[in-house]
């Protein structure tokens, strides 16, 4: 009779708890795809200075490029605070860029925009994957 009276309670504590309304943590009048997307057209935009001549990768399809000076144009995550003490490193695949490598020389100045929160290593400078990178212009 105990287990039984025990076994009802907790079915009916289930019950209860399961048939509650859920709270809902975003606003009524946003959408969760609607948050989505915003999201996906923020973008973090820097210009920045090469900081010497590009060099390829071992896969002949990327192009690493070394960015110092950083100056912030958008950051809408706080991202570039980790920028600036050593610059940054991008590896762009050249499929990314419309102009040759014989245009890139130390000193230019190059616009990039980055997904709102790229992948990023922690090493020292920072290493962002092509992925990440949306464009590289010439300023």
């Amino acid at each position: 009779m105990k287990k039984y009276f025990l076994f009802s309670l907790c079915l009916l504590g289930l019950s209860i708890t399961a048939c509650q309304r859920p709270t809902s943590t975003t606003p009524s009048s946003q959408s969760a795809s609607e948050t989505i997307e915003e999201h996906e057209s923020m973008s973090t935009i820097f210009i920045g200075e090469l900081a010497k001549q590009p060099t390829e990768q071992d896969d002949q399809d990327t192009l690493q490029l070394y960015l110092k000076k950083i100056t912030k144009v958008e950051d809408p995550e706080s991202v570039l605070s980790s920028f600036h003490t050593n610059g940054v490193l991008l590896n762009v695949p050249k499929e990314q860029l419309a102009f040759s490598i014989d245009q890139f020389t130390p000193g230019i100045k190059l616009r990039c925009t980055l997904s709102a929160v790229p992948i990023m290593t922690m090493s020292i400078p920072p290493q962002i994957p092509g992925n990440s990178i949306k464009s590289v212009e010439f300023v």
